[in-house]
């Protein structure tokens, strides 16, 4: 007989063997209607043989890359969508780090999954260049992930952003999920509170990484999360490209339905670009109370904190601070910008004031944008500081909080 352990890894390989065998017959056919079904087809059975309960069990590398590839490059809207609910519900059913379930009496262990497939290069600064190219089925190696966050913010921009297009939903989407893989990656390593662990997390490796110009990339993602904020509150119609009278009534449907589908995916692009930020300043955090610990080393390369950037920013380009605030929802870090930011640049306008006297004028400058985006930014403060009370009303608020409440409350009475 059969070892059932043996029968059942057979039983797995045929499968597997199957299914590749559907994914490249897809692949060599012409691009038609057999072609799609082919893939939906290829799709529902990974779905069916690794979720499924009979199996339960994680596809291998070579079928993860498969589905990867349909989301990459796929020119379906049902396909890039199945492709990218099927990574999803897998990462969810088959997580690459977790913290394992403990006693009440011994703390959770940190779980890595290191033989797991991932949409990353297992090294991000030794991968080939083939290993990153936009059209491989291979993982992605830093300087591709830069190149996305280029044409998400170029998309975003207006310059893309077609209703009738494939390309902007394909792109988000896989922007969507590689956010999804830094959180699921991130998320339990920051939980360990371990330095060692959070320093091996992808989103550490991939900032850290010769391949990428980070100063550029955070300021690419500062760019989209302000002009979705623009988006998303009231020009969205301006930026898409309907044709009315020369489609069917069919054509006409279909447009609706993919600006619905954009509509969509540009409000969940929103939140993973705030998530990815925060999962930055998080890292920055943890980094800083390691350093302090003495705890980092040589190869801990220093970069500028994600927070000194915005912060630079925002006083750079006053018109970005009602649309970064509007949009960046996290209580504490929104906070921290803002008191950060009004104690870096209202302490210079403070001494204007005891120097000449006349506090309007110093205080405006001569420039009604800057005081407009100075009200906004004080109201925002405000704000966060309201929504911290409401979520605990016991918090205590710190001298420093207090008097920059202080200050805010006085710059809007002011121009009131």
């Amino acid at each position: 007989m059969l070892n059932p352990s043996y029968g059942e890894r057979w039983n797995r390989t045929v499968i597997d063997d199957n299914m590749l065998a559907m994914f490249d017959a897809s692949e060599t056919k012409d691009p038609h209607q057999d072609t799609l079904d082919d893939r939906i087809a290829f799709l529902d059975v990974v779905r069916a043989s690794s979720i499924g309960p009979e199996y339960g069990k994680p596809p291998t590398s070579k079928i993860f890359g498969a589905v990867f590839h349909m989301l990459r490059t796929g020119n379906s809207l049902e396909i890039i969508v199945r492709s990218y609910k099927l990574l999803v519900d897998l990462d969810k059913h088959f997580p690459r780090v977790y913290l394992s379930q403990s006693s009440s009496n011994s703390p959770s262990k940190l779980v890595v999954a290191k033989e797991a497939w991932s949409p990353f290069i297992n090294c991000l600064d030794n991968g080939t260049a083939e290993a990153g190219d936009k059209e491989s089925s291979g993982p992605l190696d830093p300087s591709s992930f830069q190149l996305l966050i280029e044409d998400v913010a170029e998309i975003i921009s207006g310059t893309k952003l077609q209703a009738a297009n494939v390309e902007p939903l394909r792109k988000m989407l896989l922007f969507q999920y590689l956010v999804i893989v830094f959180e699921d990656d991130f998320l339990p390593r920051n939980a360990s509170t371990t330095w060692n662990m959070q320093r091996e997390s992808l989103l550490s490796l991939l900032l850290g990484s010769r391949k990428i110009n980070y100063k550029s990339l955070m300021k690419d993602c500062l760019a989209i999360i302000c002009q979705l904020s623009q988006l998303l509150h009231g020009e969205f119609s301006n930026h898409l490209e309907l044709q009315q009278s020369t489609q069917s009534k069919l054509s006409r449907n279909c447009h609706a339905a993919l600006s619905l589908s954009l509509f969509g995916v540009l409000k969940d692009t929103c939140v993973s670009i705030e998530k990815l930020l925060v999962m930055i300043m998080n890292l920055d955090m943890a980094r800083k109370k390691a350093d302090m610990e003495g705890h980092t080393t040589r190869a801990d390369s220093p970069r500028t904190p994600l927070m000194e950037i915005i912060l630079d920013e925002l006083a750079y380009n006053k018109d970005s601070v009602p649309l970064f605030f509007k949009t960046f929802s996290e209580p504490k870090l929104k906070l921290e910008i803002v008191v950060q930011y009004l104690g870096k640049y209202i302490t210079k306008a403070q001494l204007s004031i005891l120097s000449n006297g006349n506090a309007d004028a110093n205080i405006s400058g001569d420039k009604e944008g800057g005081v407009g985006a100075l009200v906004d930014l004080c109201h925002a403060f405000i704000s966060a500081f309201n929504n911290f009370i409401n979520t605990d009303a016991h918090m205590e608020i710190l001298s420093i909080g207090k008097e920059a409440l202080f200050t805010a409350a006085t710059i809007i009475a002011a121009k009131s």
